[in-house]
């Protein structure tokens, strides 16, 4: 299949408004390409290399390695991203060697090793009905971009990873997550500017380690003022880090305060 044609192809099933299945499987039939029993989507985002090499040419030598990873795939190249579709049956994925993480990593060493470059790869959720597969691309671009918030180091993002945080970030326009943000986000961040309490900081530690003597430790402060901090949380919001409940909600008020600290919130 010509690139060109595979561009139009791919474009034509993202962005789509049918969500008859069979009717995309038709469509990608007929362009010459068939989906199998499960198909993913992978992004592979390029940064300008090391050497000086052009976001440019490590996307051509991505473009031209990514079908000895995946033989069935379809994908459309940009200057600093490229698209693929990938497809394969079930025996394939649940293989020793299926693993679409662990390929991608091995994929991203290569690069590196050829390229003195980075890239970032995003995958999307597996899936099998076709009708998705407007989602699956978009869960591959949500994939890069929460990686690079809370895992920059790591290059290949799994959106599996991230549910959590992308359900929340679907949601910042809700009435429960706008609540969360002026009754705890706020109020704990306020505190922090005024007098330097170091909340935030506790939380993120704890919610780390899961153990008050191992924070403490950490944070290089006694265990009880930890205690202290932890009892100046729940003053503030009424929700003690200490029960089952409390300690689930000021996790998913840590998550959105990351959230919104990154997205600049």
């Amino acid at each position: 299949m010509k690139a060109e044609s595979e561009k139009c192809l791919l474009d034509e099933v993202l962005f789509q408004d049918t969500k008859d299945r069979m009717l995309i499987r038709n469509r990608l039939s007929y362009g010459g390409f068939e989906l199998s029993d499960l198909y993913a989507f992978i992004l592979v985002a390029a940064e300008r290399g090391k050497a000086g090499r052009s976001d440019q040419s490590v996307m051509e030598y991505c473009r031209k390695q990514i079908p000895d990873c995946f033989p069935n795939c379809l994908m459309k190249a940009d200057p600093h991203a490229l698209k693929c579709l990938v497809t394969f049956s079930k025996e394939d994925y649940f293989s020793k060697n299926g693993k679409l993480y662990d390929r991608m990593i091995a994929f991203k060493n290569s690069v590196f090793l050829k390229n003195a470059g980075t890239i970032d790869i995003g995958i999307s959720l597996i899936q099998d009905n076709p009708a998705d597969l407007t989602q699956s691309y978009l869960q591959a671009q949500a994939a890069v971009n929460l990686g690079k918030i809370y895992r920059p180091d790591k290059h290949v993002y799994d959106y599996r990873s991230f549910l959590v945080q992308g359900m929340l970030a679907s949601s910042r326009n809700t009435q429960e997550y706008q609540w969360i943000i002026k009754n705890i986000v706020e109020p704990v961040t306020k505190r922090d500017q005024l007098y330097e309490s170091g909340l935030w900081e506790s939380l993120d530690v704890l919610f780390k380690v899961r153990s008050l003597k191992t924070a403490s430790d950490e944070l290089h402060i006694h265990i009880s003022t930890l205690r202290y901090r932890l009892q100046k949380i729940k003053e503030i919001t009424g929700f003690d880090y200490l029960s089952a409940y409390g300690n689930y909600v000021l996790h998913t008020a840590y998550l959105i305060w990351i959230d919104s600290k990154n997205s600049g919130g």
